[in-house]
């Protein structure tokens, strides 16, 4: 092997490992942030009566109303990754919209179960988590796709060779328009779960 392909093949190597790394410390960050909201849902007022009123609220609303508000809570999110993608400094605090998502389906659940016990729980797995598996893997790969951008533009700027190019900049777009259709498909999953199985529960 001659030392041009030996140099591609262990830089492609290396970019896999940070790829799989990433999504290591994505998935780290969300987890943590669940369990960090679970625990604050019983020691915190404030976190306790955010999710009773989220609660309230999503036992009060038609499936429309439902949907709505799921599809402004992920587009939210997405649109903050994208935004932070174009920022030559936005790939640290990319990191940390998985873990404040976290929090918020930490803080539910938590509440669930220090309020309802096993039903509670029974509640979430029917109503949220599918919905939530769905939404944060799109969340996942918005923030992946932003902070590889954000990366390359400071590293260009770095090097004095510019910051977006229009072939990546269009194929950055490209990529979070599909992360947003993913979001919204998991708002419809989010309002028919709801719909279907809230009846089932008397919380």
């Amino acid at each position: 092997m001659s030392k041009l392909k030996y140099k591609v093949y262990n830089g492609k190597k290396i970019k896999g490992l940070i790829r799989e790394s990433d999504d290591i410390l994505f998935l780290l960050l969300f987890i943590s942030g669940i369990i960090i909201g679970a625990y604050s849902s019983g020691k915190a007022e404030t976190i306790k009566d955010i999710a009773i009123q989220y609660l309230n609220f999503r036992k009060s609303i038609g499936f429309s109303e439902q949907f709505l508000k799921s599809v402004l809570v992920n587009v939210i999110f997405i649109a903050v990754s994208f935004f932070l993608g174009f920022s030559l400094i936005g790939s640290p605090m990319i990191y940390c919209l998985l873990f404040v998502r976290g929090m918020g389906t930490g803080a539910i659940c938590g509440f669930l179960y220090s309020e309802y016990g096993f039903s509670g729980i029974g509640y979430a797995a029917l109503t949220f988590f599918p919905s939530i598996v769905i939404s944060v893997y799109s969340l996942m790969m918005s923030c992946k796709i932003s902070s590889a951008y954000s990366y390359n533009a400071f590293a260009k700027a770095i090097r004095g060779r510019g910051q977006y190019e229009n072939a990546e900049t269009k194929l950055f777009v490209f990529r979070q328009l599909i992360c947003m259709i993913i979001a919204v498909f998991s708002s419809v999953i989010d309002s028919l779960f709801a719909m279907l199985f809230s009846r089932f529960f008397a919380l």
